[in-house]
């Protein structure tokens, strides 16, 4: 869809901001998931 966008019709400005949100809502979900797996905590990287 962002390819459509930026290809077809030049949008690019709101193919930008899609993507941009869609990597934000991405590292969130990341960050919450590595923070609550034991592999994070039994490493020693929490104090």
């Amino acid at each position: 869809w962002i390819y459509k966008l930026t290809l077809e019709r030049s949008q690019f400005h709101l193919a930008s901001a899609v993507s941009i949100i869609i990597f934000i809502f991405l590292a969130g979900i990341s960050i919450y998931n590595f923070k609550n797996t034991r592999a994070f905590k039994e490493e020693g990287l929490i104090q």
